[in-house]
């Protein structure tokens, strides 16, 4: 009796566990889909007509994203007018955003160099999605099993 109380605990154990939620954030595109352990990123490109970096910063929240900041280095056409500005030591004009959405979508191209910086790592988006196409960033909750199954495909084990 003992042994199968302690099997059926472990059974509800290894159960709860396996589909537990891991948050992630999603970058998908192309019918590819990368998963970003990642809370916090930037998405930077060379403005068009400035020729100089922008910079946005966002926070995965729960099921939204918060794009908290943006930097860029002078003003123009399309420059946020409203939140608290202020300069940075290596002179870029920031400003705060704090604006909540629930997925991101962003136009990749080449001639902008469309990029992603995580913590460890830059993902250079536009060496990976055709020009022109659309990325889908967005917070997700998987179950475990779930993020075992795209590790494994991911290193090529399935």
């Amino acid at each position: 009796m003992k042994r199968s109380k302690l099997g059926i605990g472990a059974i509800l154990i290894l159960s709860l566990l396996f589909f537990f939620p891991h948050h992630k954030t999603e970058v998908s595109f192309q019918e590819n889909i990368i998963y970003l352990s990642d809370e916090a990123f930037s998405i930077g490109w060379i403005h068009s007509v400035e020729k100089e970096e922008w910079l946005e910063f966002y926070e995965r929240r729960g099921n939204q994203i918060l794009l908290t900041k943006t930097q860029f280095k002078t003003y123009g056409a399309g420059v946020p007018s409203s939140g608290k500005s202020s300069l940075t030591e290596d002179g870029y004009v920031e400003v705060e955003i704090n604006r909540k959405m629930d997925e991101l979508r962003l136009v990749v191209s080449p001639r902008v160099k469309s990029t992603m910086h995580l913590n460890n790592h830059d993902l250079l988006l536009y060496e990976i999605v055709e020009p022109y196409n659309e990325v889908v960033i967005k917070p997700v909750s998987l179950p475990v099993y779930q993020y075992a199954i795209y590790l494994l495909k991911r290193e090529g084990l399935s």
